[in-house]
């Protein structure tokens, strides 16, 4: 029996961890435990004790965006996913990568400014300011800041003025 319930753990796990992977962009903890709900039938509470167990093992690490936190897959959760992927049935996959793709085929065409930051296991914290067209990107820069503050004031202002600091920083180089 314990080889049971231990494989059903994984189990949970590892649909938390594929879900977050194959999510289009960073998915929030109300969105992905409502999806989990839904979709798989979990309980509300072994999402999140499932969930802190991954951050704390490093599995997932959390994206902060205006004060919302938001789970990314790390490289350490991705080939745990990878090698640990028989225990996932297809199904499961299945019903994820349809549902994403869904989701991808009815969002809006249209800019979106994305400035967010997550701690890194070093204590600093990594920016991601990014500047998106029809689903393309025009201007990707991730930048270290060792302090939140720093990260908070990069975010506020990069969605102030995206368009300033885009050509500003092609500027430097052109």
């Amino acid at each position: 029996m314990y080889n049971i319930h231990s494989q059903e753990i994984a189990r949970f796990k590892l649909i938390i961890l594929y879900t977050i992977k194959k999510s289009p962009e960073p998915i929030d903890n109300i969105s992905l435990t409502e999806l989990l709900i839904d979709k798989f039938d979990l309980n509300y509470f072994l999402i999140q004790e499932y969930l802190i167990e991954l951050l704390s093992n490093q599995y997932v690490s959390e994206l902060r965006d205006d004060g919302n936190i938001k789970y990314l897959i790390t490289d350490k959760g991705s080939q745990a996913l990878d090698y640990l992927k028989d225990i996932l049935g297809e199904k499961e996959k299945d019903i994820l990568l349809n549902l994403f793709n869904n989701q991808v085929e009815h969002k809006e065409q249209k800019e979106d400014i994305i400035a967010d930051y997550y701690l890194k296991e070093s204590g600093e914290y990594n920016v991601n300011l990014k500047l998106i067209e029809k689903d393309e990107i025009l201007f990707s820069l991730y930048v270290s800041v060792p302090t939140e503050d720093q990260a908070k004031l990069l975010c506020k202002k990069w969605k102030e003025n995206p368009a300033f600091y885009h050509k500003s920083i092609l500027d430097l180089f052109i």
